[in-house]
This record gives C-alpha cells, sequence and structure tokens, in this order.
C-alpha cells in the first residue's frame, strides 16, 4: 500500500449521472475525485481512505458505494418509496460540499402491469 496522503479539493472533484430516480429501482452516479492542483485521485494510491461522505436522506436507504478501475467511486442506491430524496456529497472533514451537492431527487412511482389473461390478438376495437 501506497504512502501517499490524498486530499480531495471537493471544488474540484466531479459529479456525474442521472439524478432521476423510481420507487424499488437502482440508481446511480459517479464521483470523480480531484486534489488541490486538479489532479485525479486513486483510492488505491492513497495511505488512508478518502475524506468522501455520501449521505441520502432520509434514510435508511440502501446503497453501496464502490470504486471503479479507473478511481471513479460509484454509489448504487434504490429509494424504497416514491418521495423527495436529497443526497449530500461532502468532505468529510471540511463538509465542504462537492460541487452541485446537496442533490435533490424527485422520486417517481414504479408500477408493475400484470396480464390475467391471454391477450386479444384482433385489433381495436374487438
Amino acid at each position: 500500500q501506497s504512502s501517499v496522503l490524498c486530499r480531495i479539493d471537493p471544488s474540484r472533484s466531479r459529479v456525474t449521472g442521472t439524478f432521476a430516480a423510481r420507487a424499488g429501482v437502482e440508481s446511480s452516479f459517479w464521483i470523480r475525485p480531484f486534489d488541490s492542483s486538479g489532479y485525479p485521485i486513486h483510492a488505491s494510491n492513497c495511505a488512508h481512505p478518502l475524506d468522501l461522505s455520501v449521505t441520502i436522506h432520509p434514510a435508511p436507504m440502501r446503497h453501496l458505494l464502490s470504486i471503479d478501475e479507473d478511481g471513479t467511486y460509484v454509489c448504487m442506491w434504490t429509494p424504497e418509496h416514491a418521495s423527495p430524496v436529497e443526497i449530500t456529497l461532502t468532505s468529510s472533514t471540511t463538509k465542504e460540499h462537492l460541487p452541485g451537492s446537496p442533490f435533490r431527487v424527485a422520486v417517481g412511482q414504479s408500477y408493475t402491469v400484470s396480464v390475467n389473461r391471454e391477450l386479444n390478438p384482433e385489433t381495436w376495437p374487438f
């Protein structure tokens, strides 16, 4: 493991992804951390975990933060109910927000349609 101490510059870090969601359907977004010199940070080169905090409210909500091979963090989350959600991304030491944070997400309702009989193959009107 490397002895490099990595410090995120929240103002230079980038967040991408679709901040739209449906209840019961997994959504995701990506966080690319950069240092104060504008260089990308790869967590595998750091002596300690990055000081990155992801909060999804209301909690509890199932979510998972993992790291891609290129050093990009991937957050996958699944809202349980159709209701507004707030996602906050900050430096856990300075509490400084990443650009765009907090993100407010309107979670829509998911619908399941089931058919209990054979569909009529004739065209309308039938």
